[in-house]
């Protein structure tokens, strides 16, 4: 097969090429207001809990670093030293925010296990009740 024939076809260049490089696409504005807007909200309604307004920062402060990370990274030429580096940091901002999230969802994973043991079908949970109250919604096992 020819090389050279490949390389006249290849595929076409990226759309920030098309645009001039201006800057993020508005679906990217739109979703980074929304990150942003979210987490302003969670730290005002967790001021009394420090620890969960600090949680919140810190994974706004992650999410938005991996972004620009990741956007850095596409842009570095191939095979340069540069792109490696910002490998190794979108790597280890991933990290970060996965042990950050780990905890909430170890919760979520025992509450949901909870829900499942008192649901309708243990009824021995519910025979002291005098009568049998029905979950709306029963989890599935994970």
């Amino acid at each position: 097969m020819d090389t050279e024939a490949l390389l006249e076809h290849a595929a076409p260049a990226p759309r920030e090429r098309e645009r001039g490089g201006h800057g993020p696409s508005m679906l990217t504005i739109i979703g980074f207001a929304f990150l942003t807007f979210n987490s302003g909200v969670a730290v005002y309604l967790s001021s009394i809990d420090l620890g969960a307004a600090w949680f919140a920062g810190f994974c706004f402060l992650d999410l938005g670093l991996l972004f620009y990370c990741l956007r850095l990274y596409e842009r570095a030429p191939p095979g340069s030293p540069r792109r490696e580096h910002l490998k190794m940091a979108a790597w280890l901002l991933t990290t970060m925010l996965t042990f950050a999230l780990f905890p909430l969802m170890e919760f979520w994973l025992l509450t949901m296990g909870k829900t499942t043991a008192n649901s309708v079908t243990d009824p021995q949970n519910h025979a002291s009740s005098g009568r049998m109250l029905y979950h709306p919604y029963s989890p599935p096992i994970p």
